[in-house]
């Protein structure tokens, strides 16, 4: 994969409305029904840093301006279309539209990750002609409430440019996986794994999943000095089987007592 699909709709701010974004417009419903039933709330401070997805200037003198990274933290959320921050860079505190932003860490706050658009709207997206073969995005399963799904730019002779979609399961235990030979922890690690293992091998798309799925493992490099035993603990970590990969608490270990500028840098595992 190579970049991820950018979000270019910036929502607009209403006071008195809730706004749901997606790349293809704004949707829009009146707060008149919400603000009849809502008690009024105490200003409590909850601790969550938030990251602003678009720039926003102030419009009014109780504003808070930001551009797209910044962080924020929120001192007030019991309004439902502003809430009141600290910018973390700038110490104003003031109001923002809490759509422009979204919880440091979470999947919302990802570039990659659309929550609002369909399986057709992703391909309308992705085929813009600025955006280069292998440009994705992330966003829900249409048919899983637990699964997403993953979009990608493609080109192949005979067929030109199109879009690709594959399959983000769930694991029981809160993982994801596209192929069933390799998992990952969270969504964002499947993520970062899937587009260096594409930049690495040259492979674009639905090849890479094929490979793999056919045994392929990127071979050792040879322009960097790689000990075997690092390369044999990689192929580990893309065991077909799960339970014959490492754990990460094994990982953690192992390269813990690594050290790279001893002449023999770590001891080399058992062999049966």
């Amino acid at each position: 994969m190579g970049k991820c699909c950018s979000k270019r709709q910036e929502p607009q701010p209403l006071e008195f409305a809730r706004l749901w974004i997606s790349s293809t417009g704004i949707f829009v419903e009146t707060c008149s029904n919400i603000f009849s039933v809502l008690e009024t709330a105490h200003s409590q401070r909850s601790n969550k840093i938030v990251v602003a997805l678009y720039n926003y200037t102030a419009r009014e003198s109780t504003d808070v301006s930001f551009v797209k990274g910044d962080r924020m933290e929120v001192l007030d959320d019991s309004e439902p279309d502003w809430w009141k921050v600290l910018h973390l860079t700038t110490l104003q505190e003031g109001l923002i539209p809490w759509n422009f932003v979204a919880v440091e860490r979470s999947v919302e706050s990802e570039d990659w990750f659309f929550e609002n658009v369909s399986r057709k709207e992703a391909g309308k997206l992705l085929l813009v002609d600025e955006n280069p073969r292998g440009t994705f995005l992330v966003r829900p399963s249409e048919h899983n409430p637990r699964g997403y799904s993953l979009s990608v730019k493609d080109w192949e002779e005979g067929r030109g440019h199109h879009v690709k979609h594959y399959k983000i399961k769930p694991l029981d235990n809160g993982g994801f996986f596209i192929a069933t030979n390799q998992t990952f922890p969270t969504l964002p690690a499947l993520v970062m794994a899937y587009s260096k293992i594409t930049d690495l091998t040259g492979m674009q798309g639905r090849e890479v999943i094929e490979q793999i799925n056919k045994g392929y493992r990127m071979p050792k490099p040879l322009n960097h000095p790689l000990p075997d035993s690092i390369y044999r603990l990689m192929l580990q970590c893309w065991d077909a089987s799960p339970e014959k990969r490492p754990t990460f608490e094994f990982l953690n270990h192992y390269f813990e007592s690594f050290n790279v500028t001893s002449e023999i840098p770590y001891l080399e595992p058992p062999t049966d």
